[in-house]
């Protein structure tokens, strides 16, 4: 069953609905789609009960946990609420410092009293919206200052179930490499990864979503410590039948710490689809039928080439009300984009996204430019 939302579905997506007639969650957007000529198999929401479940965002979860079953409706409360979650999990990272506090608390916390750096960020939350990486006790003001300026923003945009600005954490700062995970427990319990992304910066006090990448390498490097932590932590967590999309870091010495489990999806605003782009397979298809990549088929001619997702993110400059963006420029900067996705950045903060191929040494000189470019070239 897919649960289709208003915030962004895919043209592959909607192949997919459309082609297989996999049933779909009735809700207003679903009914919307089809209204406009989507050819989709909207069912019962009764049936969601007997159904594996794939959402594209967290917009109806609420809505879904009325008909889910109860163990599919504990876990997307339980990924939702990352505190419990913390500590759910706090046998596997004993030196993992956090603290939840309600945003009415924030301005009463001395920052002083933590083990600086630490981060600061919604408990309720989707992509970066949010999140600060505390280095001082100026940092820490900033911060506060900022959430009071732009949390109602943040939920007016998404929605309070994908972006709660009531409750904010506050946790160890993580050093190491960033990773993504799509990944599913099966009806066993067991794990499947179906895509591991590398996150990559512009620096140390980078918190945004600009670069996310494949490859055979990171696949290959990884696959085994990712795995192991997700059985690990699915020891405690008890998930099955369950998809998630999970964001790790991996410290010099290999271990991989969480930073949240994302419930009953992938990547979002459908950037899952770049496992398609680059593998050939669609992860909610692996999902809903119970299947899982054969990796040395997959990656048996990806030597030497590196998958991109580019989020085209605004600098958090307010945009006029009118404005042009130079999707046609923007895209002569990358030796091979596969596709291209517009989007309204007064809604999404990001004036789309591009699915990139590049060799690896195209891809140093790409990836060095879109993660410091401001994109204000693109802009009129």
């Amino acid at each position: 069953m897919l649960v289709l939302d208003d915030t962004y579905i895919s043209p592959e997506v909607f192949a997919f609905a459309e082609s297989t007639q996999e049933p779909i969650f009735d809700n207003a957007s679903a009914r919307r789609y089809a209204s406009e000529g989507k050819k989709l198999n909207i069912v019962d929401n009764s049936q969601a009960t007997n159904e594996r479940i794939i959402a594209f965002s967290e917009a109806y979860l609420d809505e879904v946990k009325q008909y889910c079953d109860t163990e599919t409706a504990r876990a997307i409360t339980l990924c939702k609420d990352k505190a419990e979650c913390r500590r759910i999990l706090a046998p596997l990272f004993p030196d993992y410092v956090f603290a939840e506090y309600s945003v009415d608390q924030l301005a009463e916390v001395d920052p002083s009293a933590f083990t600086l750096p630490v981060v600061l960020k919604p408990s309720t939350g989707f992509f970066s919206l949010g999140i600060y990486p505390i280095f001082s006790v100026e940092d820490w003001q900033a911060a506060c200052d900022d959430i009071r300026e732009h949390s109602n923003t943040w939920s007016e945009q998404y929605g309070a179930t994908v972006v709660n600005n009531t409750n904010f954490l506050v946790e160890s700062y993580l050093d190491g490499e960033e990773y993504a995970i799509d990944a599913y427990f099966n009806e066993q319990g067991e794990t499947i990864i179906l895509d591991i992304l590398k996150h990559d910066f512009a620096g140390t006090e980078d918190v945004s979503d600009r670069l996310y990448y494949t490859s055979k390498v990171v696949v290959e490097d990884t696959m085994q410590a990712m795995k192991d932590f997700l059985i690990k932590s699915n020891e405690l967590l008890d998930f099955k039948n369950f998809p998630v999309h999970v964001e790790v870091r991996v410290d010099e010495a290999g271990v991989v710490t969480p930073i949240e489990f994302n419930p009953m999806r992938f990547a979002g605003l459908c950037t899952t689809d770049l496992s398609y782009f680059a593998y050939g397979f669609k992860t909610y298809e692996m999902y809903l039928r119970n299947e899982q990549p054969n990796w040395d088929d997959v990656l048996a001619d990806k030597a030497g080439k590196r998958y991109s997702m580019v989020m085209l993110s605004t600098d958090g400059t307010a945009l006029p009300d009118t404005y042009s963006f130079d999707y046609e420029a923007v895209q002569r900067k990358f030796s091979k984009v596969l596709a291209c996705r517009q989007l309204n950045a007064k809604q999404y903060n990001t004036f789309g996204v591009l699915f990139t191929e590049a060799s690896d040494e195209d891809w140093k000189a790409e990836s060095d430019y879109i993660l410091h470019s401001s994109l204000k070239e693109f802009l009129s």
